[in-house]
């Protein structure tokens, strides 16, 4: 679930910054484009990305996420 997954996060990662700048929806489909800034609680290193997640709503719930962003920047961070 998507509270799983954010509380997962909050184990390792702590976010800076969430500056969501755009919002598409379309259908069952809401795309949210943006930025961010994180730290690594393991490391203390920071490392920024871009990121686009995808929602999918159904009777006004998220019944599925999915997120793209420079991974390899935050395992460079860890």
């Amino acid at each position: 679930s998507l509270t799983a997954l954010l509380s997962d996060f909050d184990k390792h990662e702590e976010f800076l910054k969430l500056e969501p700048t755009e919002f598409i929806a379309q259908g069952d489909k809401v795309v949210v484009l943006g930025n961010f800034v994180a730290r690594s609680k393991q490391t203390n290193n920071q490392y920024a990305t871009d990121f686009a997640h995808i929602f999918t709503v159904k009777d006004g719930k998220i019944v599925g996420f999915l997120e793209f962003f420079d991974n390899a920047a935050a395992g460079r961070a860890h």
